[in-house]
C-alpha cells in the first residue's frame, strides 16, 4: 500500500478562492485607509490653523483679528474682520486632499485679545465613505469625532 502526496483538486480550489476573496477585500481596505488618513489631515490643518490664528488674534499681532477659512482642498489663516475683506499678503495656506468636502461653518474669525471666535457650530470632512466632524465651542475650544 503506498501513500500519496499532494493536494486534491478541491483543496486547490478552495485556497484559490480564499485567495481571490482576500485579494477581492484588499482594496477596499486600502481605500478606506486613505481616505481616512485624508480626513485626518484636512481635520488636523484645521485644528493647526485655528490655533495659530487664535493666538495671533490674542497677542494682537499686526493689530488685527485673525481667523481661518476651511475650503476643499485647503485652509487659510487670514488676518482681518472677514476672509473678503483681509489683507492677502499674510495668508497662510495650508492643502488637503481635493476628496474631502467641507461643510457647515467654514470661516472662524478671533477677537482680538480674547481669541474667541465669532462663530460656534461644526465643520464637517466628508469622504466618499466616511465623515468626521469637527466642533467649535464659545470658548474657541475644538474637538472632533
Amino acid at each position: 500500500m503506498s501513500h500519496h502526496r499532494g493536494f486534491t483538486v478541491i483543496e486547490l480550489l478552495v485556497v484559490i478562492a480564499i485567495i481571490g476573496l482576500l485579494l477581492m477585500a484588499f482594496p477596499v481596505a486600502i481605500t478606506s485607509f486613505q481616505e481616512s488618513r485624508q480626513i485626518g489631515t484636512a481635520i488636523q490643518a484645521t485644528v493647526q490653523s485655528a490655533r495659530r490664528a487664535q493666538a495671533l488674534s490674542r497677542a494682537t499681532a499686526s493689530d488685527a483679528s485673525w481667523g481661518v477659512s476651511v475650503q476643499t482642498g485647503s485652509v487659510i489663516l487670514f488676518q482681518g474682520a472677514s476672509y473678503a475683506t483681509r489683507d492677502a499678503a499674510f495668508d497662510e495656506v495650508l492643502e488637503f486632499s481635493d476628496a474631502v468636502q467641507v461643510t457647515g461653518i467654514t470661516e472662524i474669525v478671533f477677537d482680538k485679545l480674547t481669541g474667541e471666535p465669532d462663530v460656534t457650530g461644526t465643520i464637517d470632512f466628508e469622504t466618499d465613505v466616511s465623515i468626521r466632524t469637527l466642533i467649535m465651542y464659545e470658548t474657541g475650544a475644538l474637538q472632533y469625532e
